[in-house]
């Protein structure tokens, strides 16, 4: 089996709330004045528990906290100075880091991420779409090889 390295931001709360943010949403969107360092000091801690974890348990991640950490600086509305990120930064590393997730929910996420990859690279593979007229055409040659594969 070829070796996978898990994208780190599958590995945080989506639909549940942590203290009231929802870490996956704050890398899309940052936050706004007034809560950006908070919720970056709450995001941060999770990122380097999460990646802990993962690396505890031999599970290898992209990119580096610090990255997704930075990406969620710029989103902020305005975007946080450098020299702020830095101080929230310096400030996470200071304490033990804890994944909002225990190990068995982060395997999970884990998990369906894998199968949804997989099918999605098996579709892509298995189905040439070409679009005439308007209308889908399927490969039917790739069709029969997997028919007769499987």
């Amino acid at each position: 089996m070829p070796f996978v390295s898990v994208p780190l931001s599958i590995c945080l709360t989506l639909s549940d709330v942590y203290d009231g943010l929802r870490l996956r949403t704050l890398l899309t969107y940052g936050e706004f004045e007034g809560n950006r360092n908070n919720s970056g000091y709450k995001l941060a801690r999770n990122l380097l528990g999460t990646s802990n974890l993962l690396t505890r348990n031999r599970i290898a991640y992209h990119p580096e906290p610090r990255q997704l950490f930075d990406r969620y600086c710029v989103r902020c509305k305005p975007p946080l100075e450098p020299t702020e990120a830095d101080t929230i930064w310096h400030s996470v590393n200071k304490t033990t880091a804890f994944a909002s997730w225990d190990f068995g929910s982060i395997a999970m996420s884990i998990r369906e991420w894998k199968s949804h990859r997989k099918s999605k690279n098996f579709l892509q593979g298995l189905w040439r779409w070409v679009q005439t007229d308007g209308q889908i055409v399927v490969d039917e040659q790739a069709l029969n090889r997997a028919r007769t594969q499987g």
